[in-house]
């Protein structure tokens, strides 16, 4: 699985990287390699922290967003 993380307003730290590069490489299992998830994370006025993934498998798409004040929460939850 190929995974790939950008944030809107910034950089994405090093733990967090980690952090989703373990919770996402788990579902390896259970998909072919050249499955793409998409992580998009954004913060907004009012503490606002957004994360969005989409898994594109073959034309399919899987997505989850999840907006609380934690990004490491909102990941979790998403």
């Amino acid at each position: 699985m190929r995974i790939n993380v950008t944030h809107r307003n910034g950089l994405v730290s090093d733990a967090l990287k980690d952090r989703i590069d373990k919770k996402l490489g788990k579902l390896d299992r259970l998909f072919e390699d050249d499955v793409e998830a998409v992580v998009r994370l954004s913060q907004e006025k009012g503490a606002r922290n957004i994360v969005e993934i989409t898994l594109n498998l073959d034309g399919t798409l899987i997505r989850a967003e999840e907006v609380t004040n934690d990004m490491y929460s909102s990941f979790d939850k998403a």
